[in-house]
């Protein structure tokens, strides 16, 4: 297959982020079996051997700009390339394409009424995003249609049911593949180890660790979990509360009370994250909004307890009350799941060893293995849709010769 040639279109493709790492995942896999050209503003592969990268420079900032002048260019570019399968991240181009995967549906997202919640983005950030969304939606009703893009890829089943309401897609064009993890790298340790490596991050050696994991703070629910931290933290004297993720820590802290503050950490932007998940013991995540969250799936693969929102897939990771806690973005009933937890450290451990073996099957290898089977099947579909056609033209020139 190696003589096949898929592009792949996205903003960004490596760093941080969870559709970054989910394309250096799947381009890593990809490219033993094909060959690859990235269009891309951005390309940070660890290992780029074997791919092209076809660099679509556009300002970052601000954002509306850099939507319209990507997608123009991109499209422009496209135009001109032989390629056996176009595979896009989002409605980012103007092109048919193959296969698009889809990790977030604004449509979706404005149909919550959520909105921005973060109190640290300023009136100018709002604006801006305000109408980056007006755009977006655009792209996607534009993008979304069979005639545009063959296979739409949901990264959740909470996404897929979102594409078919919002814009009607059929369901034979709306494939679900979770997103993965790597369970080699996201592990649970020893509690000697779970000491040491907060001995190391200068962190108290004893007690019980809550982990918030992210950014964008307002959408996932942080001001919900420091909030629930100031009445579980009463309760539970030995409990404490680390934030890991860039974020305006000052805008967020008005939301602790001043005689816990002391117990909650602000850790910032993190380059090993799963020591953060190792040297903690509850995953608190009530986000608003999620597609498939990597932060779950890695708490889950260390062998968090979790307590999140039901959103964006995490119900194919917690079962609850077995393998964590599905909770509301209500304050008091995330303290009443914490609290249940902490005053039973043996059903804590049993959820802890519960998640990890519910999330074992899903690596980003599985992950890969059902994408190729999709390229594979649309490489066969068009196939037989050419050799039809040549069919048809070879019946209709006996038909004149006649």
């Amino acid at each position: 297959m190696k003589n096949r040639q898929i592009v792949f279109v996205a903003n960004d493709v490596g760093g941080i982020g969870g559709m970054e790492k989910h394309l250096t995942e799947l381009i890593t896999r990809v490219k033993n079996d094909f060959s690859i050209t990235v269009m891309a503003s951005t390309m940070k592969l660890q290992d780029s051997d074997g791919v092209r990268f076809i660099r679509i420079p556009t300002p970052r900032k601000p954002f509306p700009v850099m939507i319209v002048l990507f997608s123009i260019c991109a499209s422009i570019r496209l135009l001109f390339m032989k390629q056996n399968l176009v595979h896009t991240t989002g409605a980012i181009v103007f092109n048919r394409v193959d296969v698009s995967t889809i990790h977030f549906c604004h449509r979706g997202y404005v149909q919550t009424g959520i909105g921005d919640r973060d109190v640290s983005k300023s009136i100018f950030h709002r604006i801006n995003s305000a109408i980056s969304i007006k755009m977006k939606l655009w792209l996607e009703n534009f993008c979304y249609r069979p005639t545009r893009t063959r296979r739409l890829v949901a990264v959740s089943s909470r996404i897929k049911q979102e594409l078919s309401a919002a814009y009607k897609c059929p369901e034979s064009t709306v494939t679900v593949i979770p997103n993965g993890v790597d369970v080699t790298k996201f592990h649970p340790v020893q509690h000697l180890e779970r000491r040491k490596l907060r001995g190391i991050h200068g962190l108290p050696e004893d007690g019980t660790f809550l982990l918030f994991m992210g950014g964008d703070w307002g959408r996932k629910g942080l001001q919900f979990a420091l909030q629930a931290f100031n009445e579980i933290a009463v309760l539970h004297p030995n409990v404490y509360m680390v934030v890991v993720g860039s974020g305006n820590a000052d805008a967020f802290l008005h939301f602790v009370s001043e005689e816990v503050r002391h117990r909650v950490i602000f850790a910032g932007r993190q380059a090993n994250p799963e020591h953060w998940y190792q040297m903690s013991d509850v995953f608190l995540f009530p986000s608003s909004y999620e597609a498939c969250s990597l932060a779950v799936l890695e708490a889950a693969a260390s062998g968090l307890a979790m307590v999140v929102t039901d959103v964006g897939g995490a119900n194919d990771v917690v079962e609850d009350g077995v393998s964590g806690y599905l909770v509301r973005q209500d304050v008091e009933h995330i303290v009443s799941r914490l609290d249940m937890l902490l005053r039973n450290p043996e059903h804590l451990n049993q959820m802890r060893t519960a998640v990890r073996e519910r999330v074992e099957r899903m690596t980003w290898d599985a992950m890969y293995h059902r994408f190729r089977a999709l390229y594979e099947e649309i490489l066969l579909e068009s196939t037989q849709s050419k050799k039809r056609t040549e069919t048809v033209k070879a019946g209709v020139r006996n038909v004149e010769r006649a």
